[in-house]
């Protein structure tokens, strides 16, 4: 995947950089992306002045692991970020501390970066571990909401002789939805292949869809903040979702819908822009980029490869990205997949291989509210939920799924067990395992020769 030479020119001066971050939201969720539902003239904007990427693809199905990864440029079994409430370790480098040394103002507005971790009081109550994480930055202004308010207070006090670094949180589109005046009719709404059709999917998707639109008006006021400081010909902005949406399949499953997310790369004054990349990158490739950018000193070790290096080998259709399933929020494992989960997966060309560790488990709904749950229960009758939507209502699952990405970009057909793709599950599954023994993984390692038996 050749990149421009705006790329490269860009790292020849100290641009300044911001890091959007939207809290779940899937790929192709952007109408540039082609998403007939949302209206995103903002980011789509933003795209067409940059580079837009169709194959990004998270490290988790859930913020604080993909997080850890965003900041790190180490998969999650690196970060030491493996449960969803675990504080990234002190002594972890991240992006933030090397530019902060680099001579960057290095901020964060909007909401938070979960990196703390979470501690059960005496009374019950969950609050911060500790905070482990305000030493990386300059300036912290954590609010519920993202807004070109907190982007100018920023920019206010910051030295005008450094350049900066921003990461701006979005809580958008994060449930609960709550932006009803930018919600599309719900009758008017696609549905992906296999989705109950019914009023109550219908509105759970138009309250997302809602909040992604709500988003790009937010994004849209924060670029219009930048553009009256005059900085748009100086600043490098990359937006990026955390994770997958909270729908069906989505958020804490390792479908598409849970790690497919969108990415944007916009450089300085819109060079090169409108170029779109179909080559395979993974949220550990942000800090590698922003340290390239920045020209700051890029450390060894990292799992994460510069996507502003042209001509790199690495970044091509033939390249393996992999994504980690945990625990998610503090609950304990329960009587399905919501709370607690051991899966693995990896993408590489058109393939795509998921390793359910505790299968028995079955599938469920990640941050859809329940009463959505039992209201489309008692539509349908969970018998015919199964039999129709099994993939959404079934028992237990396959320890291994294979979807042809190319071919099921729904996942819906599992090709594990075709003796036609054998090859192709056996490579996956031995660069899978080959992949978890390097990360020192917990989880029992599945080689294919096990797998056969």
């Amino acid at each position: 995947m050749l990149l421009s030479a705006g790329f490269a020119s860009a790292q020849t001066s100290r641009v300044n950089i911001v890091l959007m971050l939207s809290d779940d939201q899937s790929y192709p969720d952007l109408s540039i992306y082609g998403n007939p539902d949302l209206d995103t003239p903002s980011l789509d904007e933003l795209a067409r002045q940059g580079h837009l990427y169709t194959r990004a693809y998270v490290t988790a199905p859930q913020c604080v692991q993909s997080r850890a990864s965003i900041a790190t440029g180490l998969w999650p079994l690196s970060t030491g970020v493996v449960r969803f409430s675990a504080a990234l370790p002190e002594k972890t480098t991240t992006v933030f501390d090397i530019l902060k040394k680099s001579g960057y103002f290095v901020g964060m507005v909007g909401r938070g970066h979960h990196l703390n971790g979470t501690r059960v009081k005496d009374d019950g109550r969950v609050g911060p571990l500790g905070d482990t994480f305000s030493r990386r930055l300059d300036y912290l202004s954590i609010r519920s909401e993202a807004s070109a308010d907190l982007v100018s207070d920023f920019l206010a006090v910051r030295p005008s002789d450094r350049p900066f670094f921003l990461q701006i949180g979005f809580s958008d589109p994060h449930r609960p939805s709550t932006a009803a005046q930018f919600e599309p009719e719900p009758d008017t709404i696609s549905l992906a292949p296999g989705m109950p059709d019914s009023p109550i999917v219908r509105s759970s998707l138009s309250g997302y869809y809602g909040e992604v639109n709500r988003l790009d008006a937010v994004a849209g006021r924060i670029l219009e903040a930048l553009r009256d400081s005059e900085l748009m010909g100086s600043t490098v902005i990359i937006f990026m979702g955390d994770n997958g949406a909270a729908v069906y399949r989505g958020k804490g499953t390792l479908y598409e819908k849970g790690i497919h997310v969108p990415l944007i790369i916009r450089l300085p004054g819109g060079e090169s822009g409108g170029e779109v990349h179909d080559g395979l990158v993974s949220g550990v490739d942000l800090m590698p980029t922003i340290l390239d950018l920045a020209g700051a000193p890029t450390p060894d070790g990292l799992d994460g490869v510069s996507l502003v290096k042209s001509g790199s080998d690495e970044l091509t259709m033939d390249r393996a990205v992999f994504a980690v399933r945990g625990s998610h929020g503090t609950g304990l494992a329960g009587n399905n997949a919501v709370a607690f989960d051991l899966g693995r997966a990896i993408v590489a060309g058109r393939y795509k291989l998921i390793y359910n560790a505790i299968p028995r488990y079955p599938y469920g709904q990640t941050d859809i509210p329940w009463k959505d749950e039992k209201a489309l229960i008692e539509e349908f009758g969970v018998q015919r939920l199964r039999k129709e939507f099994g993939f959404y209502y079934g028992g237990e699952r396959p320890m291994f799924e294979l979807f042809d990405l190319a071919e099921d970009p729904d996942e819906l057909n599992n090709l594990f067990e075709l003796e036609s793709h054998r090859d192709t599950r056996n490579r996956l599954l031995t660069d899978l395992s080959a992949w978890m023994e390097m990360q020192n993984d917990f989880v029992p390692i599945p080689y294919p020769g096990l797998v056969d038996r």
